[in-house]
This record gives structure tokens, C-alpha cells and sequence, in this order.
């Protein structure tokens, strides 16, 4: 959970439905409104079809965000970056350069970018992802992971980058 520009965000699950649409298990991110704990948006984030081994059940999201700005960084479930907008739609504006959200409504969150770590760079995560990002001058440092599979004896992306070292890939936020 964080607490910026007169709204708290926090990640979570989807056992305590916001939207009676969207149902199941989910990652889910919410904001809230600082004053009085009003409910102003929420991004949603499907289940990894591989389970349990890169994401557990009822866990969601496990990455505290961070806002800089109007932007809040955080790391889904499914182990994507994802820069948002901290208004959700509630601006009326579709930040982009992303611009085709399924969902757009007043409660729903408005993404500006993401990267997706295990497609961009073959990251592994192990029953879940839980980096929490850092803002550093003008980058988004994160953590990755090389997690084993089910057996705990495979590594399935023995090259995926999981240390601080010079090959870590960084994402610079939109200008």
C-alpha cells in the first residue's frame, strides 16, 4: 500500500468484488481517496494460465507501487511493469502511448504503459511476483526473479536476468 497525491493504492485479490462483472480469482490494484476512503478506480489482472507454479491462488498483487508524479509504477501478478494514470478515467483522458484497455469505465484504472517481463526478457517468477518498483532520477529499477518450476529442481530460464548486475534490463518512464 502507498499513500500520494490525496489517494491510497493498494494491491490485492479479488474475494471483496468492486464490480459484480468481474468475477474469479484476480490480481487487483485499487485507489481509494486519502479524505474520506472513497473507491475510485481499480486495474484488473487475470490469473497466469500456467497456476499455481508463477502464480498462486488468492494471492494477487503483491507489489507495493509507487508514485511519482501523476504516475503510479507497480508489478502485477503476471509479473508486468505497469505505469498508470493515479486519476484512473476519472480525467475523462486515455494516457497513452496504451490506448486499448477493455475496460474504460469511471472505476477502472487508465494505463499509460507496459513491460511485460517474462515475454521481454524470459523472467521466471515462482508462485508469484512481488518486486515492488523504485524510482531513481529519470528510472524504474526492479527486481526480477528466476524461479524454479513445480519440482523445485528445474530452473525452466536459466539466462533470464534475476541479479543486479549491468545486463538487468531497465524501463524508462514516458516522458
Amino acid at each position: 500500500m502507498v499513500v500520494a497525491g490525496g489517494m491510497v493504492f493498494v494491491g490485492t485479490n479479488n474475494e471483496s468484488l468492486r464490480d459484480p462483472k468481474i468475477t474469479g480469482d484476480k490480481g487487483i490494484v485499487m485507489a481509494f481517496r486519502e479524505s474520506d476512503g472513497q473507491f475510485m478506480w481499480q486495474m484488473v489482472h487475470d490469473k497466469l494460465a500456467a497456476g499455481r507454479v508463477n502464480d498462486w491462488p488468492y494471492q494477487g498483487v503483491a507489489s507495493s507501487p509507487v508514485v511519482e508524479g501523476n504516475k503510479l509504477y507497480y508489478v502485477s501478478n503476471r509479473a508486468v511493469l505497469f505505469c498508470v494514470d493515479i486519476e484512473g478515467f476519472r480525467d475523462k483522458e486515455n494516457d497513452g502511448p496504451v490506448t486499448d484497455e477493455k475496460l474504460i469505465g469511471m472505476n477502472d484504472a487508465d494505463v499509460i504503459w507496459a513491460f511485460d517481463m517474462m515475454e521481454e526478457v524470459g523472467v521466471m517468477q515462482h508462485n508469484m511476483a512481488n518486486s515492488s518498483p523504485v524510482v531513481f532520477e529519470n528510472l524504474i529499477l526492479i527486481s526480477t526473479s528466476n524461479g524454479q518450476d513445480e519440482s523445485h529442481v528445474n530452473i525452466p530460464s536459466p539466462r533470464a536476468p534475476s541479479c543486479p548486475r549491468r545486463s538487468t534490463p531497465r524501463v524508462r518512464p514516458s516522458p
